[in-house]
């Protein structure tokens, strides 16, 4: 009798609001966000979106468009944490830090909302 091994492997992407390589101090008041593609602890792609200014619900829906499943930001109004919560979108926010260094936290399961990351 044959056997076979069925591997699932999880696949997300996550938003990243960033502003001079640091994470932005606002959700909906970012220049551009990094989306990364992340599985298994490795980094698929990542790619950087210039942003237009967007009410908080069109970037809402522009990123729920994308595929976002979790984003990361410094604060972020409670309308913008309903919108997401809507889009079944994770938010962790208040985060500070360097954006690399935020993303390495993410990846290890370690970055939680309000972390200051140098």
């Amino acid at each position: 009798m044959a056997r076979f091994l069925i591997t699932l492997i999880h696949i997300m992407k996550i938003a990243i609001c960033q502003l001079k390589g640091r994470i932005s101090p606002r959700y909906n008041h970012s220049a551009e966000i990094a989306t990364v593609i992340i599985s298994d602890g490795m980094i698929l792609e990542r790619k950087i979106v210039a942003l237009s200014i967007m009410e908080p619900d069109e970037l809402t829906e522009f990123l729920a468009g994308l595929g976002v499943e979790a984003v990361i930001c410094g604060g972020v109004k409670e309308d913008c944490q309903r919108m997401l919560k809507q889009k079944n979108i994770r938010l962790i926010d208040n985060v500070i830090g360097n954006v690399d260094a935020v993303l390495d936290r993410f990846i290890k399961g370690e970055l939680r909302s309000g972390d200051i990351v140098n």
